[in-house]
């Protein structure tokens, strides 16, 4: 029965870890502006919870006799019982996001440690067990990554999109009472043998092997991080993205672990070169030039391999199972090693994503019988970095980068543009003398500020709010040096720090004429700002004849199918228009979506300024408990 029951044991406690990971990410996203360092500091979490249950269970692991570690483990079970039902409900405050986002995961309390020392302590369990394949049970963390590998391919597919996230909690509740009526059996109901204190076979481990485990953990997972801030900055900051990167890092472990690895590690060292340069190859190549889903699946694929060539080097070093515990402790230390560098330093260290090709490098050291080539590639890697960094340096007048992204500021050709990430967010020609054309507004309110050439659209006589989430986007566009719009254009404008839905809620009701929704990140989208509830806080802020006007323009999604779900629930009307912009008044082409209940000016946009009436059958409603991006992609389908 034991030969059954732990593998069932760490297939579901798996499931429960990497289920509750996108899902208190999806929570948390619409509380701290929708930007994807949310996840990565999430998972910096997540990895130092590891690391401390994984401590816990080498303590336990030293304990004499098995009835103490037995009774020690059971007791924190039942402690655990006290923190259900499972309930995330994080708040924002001021000060670090960093930080509130870590104090915030603290909720999750007893339940997280006890799935989160699962992995070891079954694994331990079972080696001091009766059963012939006790010397060597690393086959069962192919078991254990492969219940984590189908949650989260589950996650995005099925469960997010055919399940609100109260419901999901409340699934999650009942599923982790049933894997605690498993672990009892498996503690409580099997004969163990004495603890591996009293196991003289190879009883210490190295401060060398020590270092290899930990940096052959950082780098695949550090990898895995770069990965997903660049899939979820330039798409969409959701669970669907960030699965992705993760369930290849766990398809890893499950094939390089197998007893029988489906792909031969002779084979990833042949291939790993190939792979380590790919990236860079992308890196060099302008993002609008390759198709979104082909960049990504590029830089999946180098990842992938890299992650083969770690953990099977991992594999082939790892210790007989006395020192099984300790062998994980180090893997643990490496990830939040890794979470540590990419989500806290690295933000303050590069103004731009250098962490990715300076690991991509260190992979290279994994590669045993090439060890001429490491020098040279690693050279190359920085050398790649480096020049990278300095052909931007004649013509880049600012860099800033922090936890909502990198902007950068550069001139080109008599303008000032500035980019976030791989999308151009607004240029300035200077020279012109008059770049308002005057639209029509009384009392506006845009979220997003961008260049600030939105305060150009107005007259001198109206008043107009921008909300902005990132200061560092207020310092930029409010610097006469790199773009003048907030200085020479004519309203009377007030730039406010706060995130758009809290500013929208904190406005009086029907005081509004215009709402201007511009608060996309690069293609990333805030989904807590397209929801249900949402678009029901906007228009109560409008006046009866007032205006919601959204950028819905996008490289990856389209976005008009949920804007006219949330019209149709509030009985306004959706128009659509496509604008090709004006190079002169520092205007990209854009897609933008008009929703209103005044049917008089909807008539007249239609017969005068080229708008068209939505009538789609599509639409795909998003609220606070439900969203989901698949139906939305359009890589594959007709423009």
């Amino acid at each position: 029965m034991l030969q059954i029951i732990i593998p069932i044991g760490l297939f579901l406690s798996a499931c429960l870890l990497f289920v509750l990971q996108p899902m208190v990410g999806k929570v948390l996203l619409p509380v701290y502006g929708g930007t994807p360092a949310v996840w990565t500091v999430c998972m910096l979490f997540f990895q130092t919870v590891l690391l401390i249950a994984y401590a816990y269970v080498w303590g336990l692991s030293r304990l004499k006799g098995s009835f103490r570690w037995r009774m020690v483990h059971g007791c924190i079970c039942i402690l655990s019982l006290s923190s259900l039902p499972l309930v995330f409900s994080p708040s924002a405050t001021q000060g670090s996001p960093e930080t509130h986002i870590l104090l915030s995961l603290l909720q999750l309390g007893l339940p997280l440690f006890v799935i989160g020392s699962s992995a070891p302590l079954l694994q331990f369990a079972f080696s001091r067990s009766a059963l012939t394949r006790a010397r060597d049970p690393y086959f069962l963390y192919a078991a254990s990554n492969s219940g984590s590998l189908l949650a989260l391919l589950s996650y995005p597919w099925l469960i997010e999109r055919f399940s609100g996230i109260h419901s999901q909690f409340n699934v999650w509740n009942g599923l982790y009472c049933l894997y605690l009526v498993l672990l009892f059996l498996i503690l409580f109901r099997a004969r163990y043998e004495a603890s591996a204190v009293s196991d003289k076979r190879q009883n210490t481990i190295t401060k060398r092997q020590a270092l290899k485990w930990i940096g052959l953990s950082f780098v695949p997972c550090s990898l895995m991080l770069s990965v997903t801030f660049y899939i979820s900055t330039d798409v969409a900051a959701t669970p669907l993205f960030w699965v992705l990167p993760l369930a290849l890092y766990l398809l890893s472990f499950v094939i390089t672990f197998a007893q029988k690895p489906i792909i031969s590690h002779n084979l990833v060292l042949r291939v790993s070169l190939f792979f380590i340069v790919l990236p860079l190859i992308s890196f060099a190549a302008s993002a609008h030039s390759i198709p979104g889903y082909l960049l990504i699946a590029t830089h999946l694929a180098s990842f992938f391999v890299l992650a083969l060539l770690c953990h099977g080097e991992l594999v082939n070093s790892r210790p007989n199972a006395s020192q099984l515990t300790g062998f994980y402790f180090c893997l643990a230390l490496g990830g939040v090693l890794a979470g540590i560098f990419n989500g806290l330093l690295s933000p303050h260290l590069f103004v731009q994503a250098y962490e990715y090709p300076l690991v991509i490098a260190l992979t290279v050291f994994a590669i045993r019988p090439l060890r001429l080539w490491r020098i040279f590639v690693i050279l190359s890697i920085l050398a790649f970095v480096a020049i990278m960094s300095w052909s931007k340096a004649t013509t880049v007048l600012s860099q800033k980068r922090n936890f909502y992204g990198i902007k950068e500021v550069f001139s080109h050709a008599g303008a000032h543009v500035l980019m976030s990430q791989s999308t151009i967010h607004g240029f300035q020609v200077f020279g012109d003398e008059n770049p308002t054309d005057g639209a029509r507004a009384y009392y506006a309110r845009v979220l997003g500020l961008g260049t600030g050439i939105m305060a150009c659209q107005f007259r001198s006589q109206d008043q107009l709010k921008i909300v902005e989430i990132d200061q560092q986007v207020i310092d930029i566009a409010s610097n006469p040096n790199l773009f003048s719009y907030l200085r020479d254009c004519p309203p009377r404008t007030n730039v406010v720090l706060d995130d758009g839905l809290l500013a929208v809620k904190k406005t009086q009701n029907t005081s509004l004429d215009l709402l201007v929704m511009d608060a996309f990140t690069s293609d990333a989208i805030p989904v807590h700002l397209l929801t249900l509830e949402a678009f029901t806080l906007y228009q109560k802020k409008i006046t009866p004849e007032g205006v919601i006007l959204v950028n819905i323009s996008n490289r990856h999604l389209r976005v008009l199918p949920v804007l006219t779900a949330a019209a149709r629930r509030l009985d306004m009307i959706v128009l659509h228009k496509q604008l090709n912009g004006d190079n002169r008044l520092g205007q990209l082409a854009s897609e933008w979506a008009l929703l209103t209940t005044n049917e008089g000016l909807a008539s007249q946009l239609l017969s005068k300024q080229g708008w068209r009436f939505v009538a789609d059958a599509k639409a795909y409603l998003w609220t606070n408990d439900y969203s989901n991006l698949v139906p939305l992609l359009k890589w594959f389908q007709q423009a």
